[in-house]
């Protein structure tokens, strides 16, 4: 039987990514059902990307592996972030793509890498001005989105200065007061 990380990286489309090193970082999704992996993105020259693909639940998953990867649950997620890629406020990572793969059963969420914010800090001091930037850029929220999981772990800069939101998947649109 091949290990699920293989697997994963022997399903991403053939040309579409290269140098493809899984990295898995635990966190709430660990266990096999998160796979995180860094990859350079083929397209517009070769982009830094960081992999993320959800791994469907299975029928003997636990209550909470069943409630947060089921596969309905997934398809919402996937519309919703197939609309942030467009729509976003610049507050969220560049979201490079977000489908199912065909011959793994989980979804793939493929964003611009970049430094979170825990590193950042802990590597220098963030001076007035950097701190004043990264207030106004993680709290607007003039666009009508919203991040449930803010922390130093779930936040970024992007190799072009910007302060991003990170974790896309817990990235909601607000419309007419309910979450999206």
């Amino acid at each position: 039987m091949m290990h699920t990380e293989d697997a994963f990286v022997r399903a991403l489309p053939a040309g579409e990514w290269a140098d493809v090193t899984v990295v898995n970082e635990g966190g709430l999704m660990g266990g096999g059902r998160a796979i995180q992996a860094d990859a350079i993105w083929q397209r517009e020259g070769g982009v830094p990307a960081r992999l993320k693909c959800l791994v469907e639940s299975t029928p003997s998953a636990g209550n909470t592996t069943a409630d947060l990867l089921n596969r309905p649950r997934l398809e919402r997620m996937q519309a919703r972030l197939s609309y942030a890629a467009k729509r976003a406020p610049a507050s969220l990572v560049r979201l490079l793509h977000v489908g199912f793969l065909p011959r793994f059963p989980g979804l793939l969420i493929a964003m611009e890498r970049v430094q979170p914010l825990r590193q950042v800090t802990e590597s220098l001091r963030l001076s007035p001005q950097q701190a004043a930037q990264l207030i106004r850029t993680l709290s607007h929220n003039g666009a009508g989105w919203i991040h449930f999981d803010i922390c130093p772990a779930n936040t970024g800069l992007t190799s072009d200065g910007r302060y991003v939101f990170i974790d896309p998947d817990s990235y909601y649109s607000i419309d007419a007061g309910r979450y999206q």
